[in-house]
Protein backbone atom coordinates (compact mmCIF):
# COMPACT_ATOMS: atom_id res chain seq x y z
CA UNK A 1 0.00 0.00 0.00
CA UNK A 2 1.48 3.54 -1.12
CA UNK A 3 1.35 6.11 1.85
CA UNK A 4 -1.41 8.19 1.68
CA UNK A 5 -0.99 12.03 2.20
CA UNK A 6 -3.78 13.28 4.70
CA UNK A 7 -4.76 16.25 5.90
CA UNK A 8 -5.50 16.23 9.67
CA UNK A 9 -6.90 19.50 11.72
CA UNK A 10 -5.31 20.24 14.97
CA UNK A 11 -6.53 21.57 18.21
CA UNK A 12 -5.47 24.51 16.88
CA UNK A 13 -7.76 24.63 13.71
CA UNK A 14 -4.50 24.84 11.66
CA UNK A 15 -3.93 21.21 9.14
CA UNK A 16 -1.03 19.68 8.56
CA UNK A 17 0.07 16.52 6.67
CA UNK A 18 -0.23 13.30 7.92
CA UNK A 19 2.25 10.89 5.48
CA UNK A 20 2.16 7.53 7.37
CA UNK A 21 -0.70 5.12 6.89
CA UNK A 22 -0.47 3.13 9.89
CA UNK A 23 -0.95 6.54 11.76
CA UNK A 24 -4.24 6.91 13.85
CA UNK A 25 -4.76 9.93 11.00
CA UNK A 26 -4.97 7.59 8.55
CA UNK A 27 -7.41 4.85 10.37
CA UNK A 28 -9.57 7.99 10.70
CA UNK A 29 -9.66 8.79 7.73
CA UNK A 30 -10.24 5.17 6.26
CA UNK A 31 -13.59 5.53 8.80
CA UNK A 32 -14.83 8.65 8.14
CA UNK A 33 -14.64 7.54 4.46
CA UNK A 34 -16.57 4.04 5.20
CA UNK A 35 -18.86 5.62 7.38
CA UNK A 36 -19.89 8.47 4.12
CA UNK A 37 -20.11 5.71 1.71
CA UNK A 38 -21.69 2.74 3.53
CA UNK A 39 -23.92 4.14 6.13
CA UNK A 40 -26.21 1.77 8.75
CA UNK A 41 -25.56 -0.92 6.56
CA UNK A 42 -22.13 -1.41 6.52
CA UNK A 43 -21.26 -0.30 10.37
CA UNK A 44 -23.47 -3.38 11.18
CA UNK A 45 -21.38 -5.30 9.03
CA UNK A 46 -18.35 -4.30 11.12
CA UNK A 47 -20.11 -4.90 14.22
CA UNK A 48 -20.28 -8.17 13.17
CA UNK A 49 -16.93 -8.31 11.74
CA UNK A 50 -15.48 -7.12 14.77
CA UNK A 51 -17.03 -10.12 16.30
CA UNK A 52 -14.96 -12.79 15.06
CA UNK A 53 -12.14 -11.63 15.98
CA UNK A 54 -9.74 -12.53 19.09
CA UNK A 55 -11.52 -11.48 22.45
CA UNK A 56 -8.47 -9.28 23.11
CA UNK A 57 -8.52 -7.56 19.88
CA UNK A 58 -12.15 -7.03 20.46
CA UNK A 59 -12.02 -5.55 24.25
CA UNK A 60 -9.06 -3.34 22.78
CA UNK A 61 -11.38 -1.91 20.08
CA UNK A 62 -13.51 -1.15 22.28
CA UNK A 63 -11.04 0.49 24.90
CA UNK A 64 -10.20 2.63 21.71
CA UNK A 65 -13.76 3.47 21.37
CA UNK A 66 -13.74 4.90 25.04
CA UNK A 67 -11.06 6.78 24.05
CA UNK A 68 -12.02 8.37 21.24
CA UNK A 69 -15.34 9.85 23.31
CA UNK A 70 -13.58 11.09 26.08
CA UNK A 71 -11.30 13.04 22.91
CA UNK A 72 -14.17 14.25 21.15
CA UNK A 73 -16.04 15.23 24.23
CA UNK A 74 -13.29 17.57 25.34
CA UNK A 75 -12.12 18.79 21.91
CA UNK A 76 -12.50 22.78 21.10
CA UNK A 77 -15.43 24.14 20.29
CA UNK A 78 -14.18 24.97 16.78
CA UNK A 79 -14.70 21.01 15.56
CA UNK A 80 -18.57 21.56 15.91
CA UNK A 81 -21.43 22.94 14.69
CA UNK A 82 -24.90 22.21 14.32
CA UNK A 83 -24.34 18.78 12.20
CA UNK A 84 -22.25 17.21 15.40
CA UNK A 85 -22.71 18.44 18.36
CA UNK A 86 -25.25 16.07 19.45
CA UNK A 87 -22.04 13.77 19.26
CA UNK A 88 -19.26 16.06 21.64
CA UNK A 89 -22.94 15.80 23.85
CA UNK A 90 -23.10 11.97 23.72
CA UNK A 91 -19.52 11.64 24.31
CA UNK A 92 -19.30 14.13 27.15
CA UNK A 93 -22.35 12.39 28.70
CA UNK A 94 -21.09 9.13 28.01
CA UNK A 95 -17.22 10.28 29.14
CA UNK A 96 -19.30 11.54 32.63
CA UNK A 97 -21.11 8.14 33.04
CA UNK A 98 -18.27 6.13 33.06
CA UNK A 99 -16.07 8.64 35.11
CA UNK A 100 -18.68 8.57 38.00
CA UNK A 101 -18.87 4.66 37.58
CA UNK A 102 -22.36 4.64 36.59
CA UNK A 103 -21.50 3.03 33.37
CA UNK A 104 -19.22 0.51 33.83
CA UNK A 105 -16.25 2.01 31.63
CA UNK A 106 -13.62 0.13 33.06
CA UNK A 107 -11.91 -2.85 29.76
CA UNK A 108 -9.31 -4.38 31.25
CA UNK A 109 -6.37 -5.54 29.37
CA UNK A 110 -6.74 -9.14 28.98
Amino acid sequence: MQNAVLMRRTFDGQFEPVERTDAPEALAEVLANFVNSQGQVGMDRVGTALMAQHPTLQQGVFRMFLRVASVVAAAPAHFFDGRNSATRDFCADLTEAVRSGSVRGHLPLI
